[in-house]
């Protein structure tokens, strides 16, 4: 909620996201703090994720992990829990079965998960989203499908798609 800060006499006021985790029970962290109410809102929204988050992996409440997620997300507002999972590498994220319907969305550039963990080279997030049957037939806003993220990869990455062979043949 509003709070008021004395600035040059004058009175403002001041819209703070606080998050708040049982493992810090008397500690808040600010995620970020707005005169506008509108913009506030906006920056609500855009981390409604978080909670779910520090749920799976309660570790993750903490300065650094905080800023990073928030960071990420200010990057790019359309990125899913599992697009965070695998960028961030949260692998105690990504496991978790709450993000298994996860796991085909698509950001606002249709990129999914797995071809992040390809643009990653984060061989521990393809590999379980090969385990999960993540579609990776899936195109991004170019046409291109995690085979072709792939090209321009590691050979680790591309001898991890290729252990589904099923999928060369789509």
């Amino acid at each position: 909620g509003p709070r008021e800060v004395k600035v040059k006499k004058d009175k403002i006021n001041v819209y703070d996201i606080v998050c708040h985790s049982d493992k810090y029970p008397n500690i808040g962290f600010s995620l970020c703090r707005h005169e506008s109410k509108d913009e506030a809102k906006s920056r609500f929204q855009l981390f409604k994720d978080i909670p779910l988050l520090l749920t799976i992996d309660r570790d993750l409440c903490n300065q650094g992990n905080l800023q990073a997620i928030c960071d990420a997300l200010r990057q790019n507002e359309s990125l899913s829990p599992a697009h965070l999972a695998v960028q961030l590498e949260l692998r105690n994220v990504l496991q978790h079965q709450t993000l298994d319907e996860m796991l085909n969305v698509q950001d606002k550039d249709g990129i999914t998960p797995a071809m992040l963990a390809v643009q990653k080279k984060n061989e521990f997030a393809l590999k379980h989203l090969a385990l999960k049957n993540a579609d990776f037939s899936l195109m991004d806003s170019k046409r291109n499908n995690v085979f072709h993220f792939a090209a321009l990869s590691s050979k680790e990455i591309i001898e991890i798609l290729g252990e589904r062979p099923q999928l060369l043949q789509e």
